[in-house]
C-alpha cells in the first residue's frame, strides 16, 4: 500500500462507530426520560416503607 493511499474502514471501525452512536443515543434518551420527571431522582415511597408495621409486611395467613 502506498504511503497516500488512505486506509479502508474495517468491519471492526463500523462497529465501532455504532456503538458510539448507541451510546450517545441512550444519552439522550436517558436525558429526555429525566426531563419528564424534573430530574427527581429520589425514591418518594422510601421512608414509608421503612416505617411500615412488620405485620403488614410479612403475613402470617399463608404459612
Amino acid at each position: 500500500m502506498k504511503s497516500s493511499e488512505k486506509q479502508r474502514a474495517t468491519i471492526y471501525t463500523m462497529m465501532l462507530i455504532v456503538a458510539f452512536v448507541a451510546l450517545v443515543l441512550a444519552c439522550v434518551v436517558m436525558y429526555l426520560e429525566l426531563k419528564e420527571y424534573e430530574f427527581d431522582i429520589e425514591a418518594k415511597d422510601y421512608d414509608a416503607a421503612w416505617n411500615r408495621p412488620v405485620s403488614l409486611i410479612s403475613d402470617e395467613s399463608f404459612i
